[in-house]
């Protein structure tokens, strides 16, 4: 029902059958979709097998069913219990209202009442039966229509407590440590003694020095000396920009900050003073981007991405150029090297990108907006 109502009906079967794919999270029913790779219309058919096999009303109505018996049963004077089961009955009757005449013989069918009957207390179970026999006399039938609207006013009629929908606030721990005692009875008593003798337990309280929680030393990141930090450390500065970055690749350090985790994890709220980049001032030089021009076409609507590698061939009136395309579905732009720009002859109107990588850096790109034509080389015509 959600990809019915959000995906556009003028999107091709491909299309949609991946979207599909992505959200099918059980592995059974991906796999069920799987057969229908290879249709001439994947979509259609794989909802509808997904239909049979999962969205008949009889299996969603017992699926919902056995979920509700998986609850606690509801004790005597527990409204709120009696509330929570009655909300899950409404929704499934609700459930199988909206599928019409598919859910009709599931609303109408007994045992279904039966079987939810169990998680009541006798008292609640006889007073339904003993409602259902007033109102209807003679007849001791019923569906779950009449169940549900019966536990609603039930649960109406439950006492509400104040107070019974806050959180519990556990007890702070006391200021001072319980100390042990041992309180020893004799057998045989001497006369002095007029009350049992009792035994505290000394105890002994070892004090922190203030130093080690309030001051962290500071730890190179590069030969762990205890002494400097890396930005002082002198043999990680004899390096050169080269030897730094094969190090943090090497060793799988933080660019920003070199220590043990990555960029997208570092917590580094200093920036750097040369450039305002928030990394350390010594790995400024190996964080700097080389700037690239790229050459962009109208943005699009798309915004799910799935990579394929072709031959193709790029044509500007009369220049031409054959070369290879990586095709993202979800992209929204087209994106041209600037080599290729420059072959081509393409001239257009100045533009910038913002774009994120994989290391969680946010570059601007300058580039142009130009217009091509991209065609592929087993059909050139």
């Amino acid at each position: 029902m959600a990809l019915s109502n959000l995906l556009d009906p003028g999107e091709s079967e491909q299309y949609k059958y991946h979207l599909l794919l992505d959200h099918l999270k059980v592995d059974q029913a991906r796999r069920l979709a799987f057969a229908y790779v290879h249709a001439q219309d994947p979509y259609t058919q794989a909802i509808q097998a997904l239909d049979e096999r999962y969205g008949q009303p009889r299996q969603l109505a017992l699926r919902e069913l056995r979920a509700i018996m998986e609850m606690p049963a509801i004790r005597i004077g527990d409204g709120r219990g009696l509330d929570q089961f009655s909300l899950r009955v409404q929704a499934l009757v609700g459930l199988l209202q909206s599928m019409g005449r598919e859910g009709l013989s599931e609303l109408t069918c007994g045992s279904h009442v039966e079987r939810l009957l169990e998680k009541l207390p006798s008292e609640q179970f006889c007073q339904f039966k003993r409602s259902m026999s007033l109102s209807r006399p003679g007849s001791l039938s019923y569906n779950l229509l009449d169940f549900s609207s019966w536990l609603q006013r039930e649960a109406r009629c439950q006492p509400r407590r104040e107070g019974s929908l806050q959180s519990v606030r556990p007890r702070p721990p006391p200021s001072h440590p319980f100390r042990a005692a041992a309180i020893l009875h004799g057998s045989k008593t001497s006369p002095q003694v007029t009350s049992p003798t009792v035994q505290i337990a000394p105890t002994r309280v070892s004090q922190l020095s203030p130093n080690t929680s309030s001051i962290r030393c500071p730890v190179c990141a590069y030969c762990n000396c205890p002494e400097h930090h890396v930005s002082k450390c002198d043999d990680f500065l004899q390096l050169t920009n080269d030897q730094r970055t094969s190090w943090i690749k090497e060793q799988k350090r933080c660019w920003r900050c070199a220590r043990d985790h990555f960029a997208n994890q570092c917590d580094l709220k200093g920036r750097c003073n040369q450039c305002n980049g928030k990394h350390l001032q010594v790995l400024c030089n190996i964080n700097q981007r080389q700037v690239q021009n790229f050459y962009l076409d109208h943005p699009s609507d798309c915004n799910k991405v799935l990579l394929k590698v072709v031959d193709v061939t790029l044509r500007n009136g009369n220049k031409s150029l054959d070369t290879y395309a990586i095709l993202d579905d979800g992209s929204e732009r087209t994106i041209l090297l600037h080599p290729a720009a420059q072959k081509l002859q393409l001239m257009g109107e100045p533009e910038s990108l913002t774009l994120r990588t994989v290391r969680q850096d946010v570059q601007t790109l300058n580039g142009a907006t130009v217009s091509f034509t991209l065609i592929p080389k087993a059909h050139p015509d």
